[in-house]
């Protein structure tokens, strides 16, 4: 009658260990998803804070009424992916542009990284109109990373 005890208390303590196992391997694999997620915000908030756009110049082409806008890379943060920038415009209504649609970029004078918005470089946009003289246009321009610059222009003025 012992034996039994003996073999039901060795089952027991056997299944005991593998529930802590799993929950050690359950608590490593948390804190290692948790220290990864916080390396990634840490590593976000040093490029947000490092990150500055000025709007530079507005221009109107009074032949094709669109604007040209120059946006400077002021900051020490690279800014490669121009589809993920928000473009708003507001002139009558509120409009947000989509890249390549109703905006184009080029970048002037780049001297490294093809197609990357270096620091100490200036972005060239051209969004697309039309735009009326005397009009008053607010844009706001965004980085990626939510980093933005806003100007207000009276078209041909």
């Amino acid at each position: 009658m012992g034996f039994e005890v003996l073999i039901a208390t060795a089952i027991s303590l056997a299944l005991l260990m593998l529930i802590v196992y799993s929950f050690a391997i359950g608590a490593s694999m948390f804190i290692e998803v948790a220290h990864s997620s916080r390396e990634d915000l840490h590593k976000r908030a040093v490029d947000r804070i490092q990150t500055r756009i000025e709007i530079k110049s507005v221009e109107w082409n009074s032949l094709t009424r669109d604007i040209n806008v120059s946006v400077f890379n002021s900051g020490s943060t690279k800014i490669d992916n121009f589809g993920l920038m928000d473009v708003i415009v507001v002139y009558n209504e509120a409009k947000y542009l989509r890249y390549e649609t109703d905006w184009k970029a080029t970048i002037e004078n780049e001297t490294i990284n093809p197609g990357i918005l270096d620091p100490g470089e200036t972005l060239a946009m051209l969004i697309y109109g039309p735009f009326e003289q005397g009009t008053v246009v607010w844009m706001k321009i965004c980085t990626p990373n939510g980093v933005c610059a806003a100007s207000r222009y009276v078209i041909g003025g």
